[in-house]
């Protein structure tokens, strides 16, 4: 019983946590990006350069890293809320009140442990892609300074 209640604080954290993890690198290194890219675009627009497909497509990279980011953490939100409801379950089968309803429960232990496994899987994959379209915008803005100046 004990383990429930521990685990269930922690799936608690776990969705406070959530928004304070690499994620937020991910978000401000993007942003930057971003800000980068626009002040690029100003300066080549001010300089009457020709603008570089790079600079745009790096932009957009960017703002795809942001927008998976934010889906990614509405997976880690919803995969922790069905862990918390999981410990629930688990720790109203341990009770003796809900002791006519065990089957029930079991099948809602099942439910939410599965749909937990399906978010935190949707979570890591979009997290994992974010990082690698973070990382494609990065190389295109290092490509285009790199050959530029």
């Amino acid at each position: 019983m004990e383990y429930y209640k521990n685990r269930k604080q922690e799936s608690s954290n776990g969705i406070d946590y959530s928004i304070e993890r690499i994620d937020l690198l991910i978000v401000s290194i993007s942003g930057a990006g971003i800000y980068v890219c626009l002040e690029t675009l100003k300066y080549v627009n001010d300089n009457n350069m020709t603008p570089s497909s790079l600079v745009k497509i790096g932009g957009g990279l960017f703002l795809g890293a942001i927008i998976l980011n934010f889906i990614s953490q509405h997976f880690g939100r919803k995969a922790n809320e069905h862990d918390y409801n999981w410990c629930e379950y688990n720790l109203d089968i341990e009770d003796e009140k809900y002791r006519d309803r065990v089957p029930e429960l079991r099948e809602k232990i099942r439910y939410h442990e599965c749909e937990a496994n399906k978010f935190s899987n949707y979570c890591v994959n979009t997290t994992n892609w974010s990082s690698i379209v973070m990382a494609s915008g990065l190389f295109c803005l290092l490509w285009y300074f790199f050959s530029t100046f």
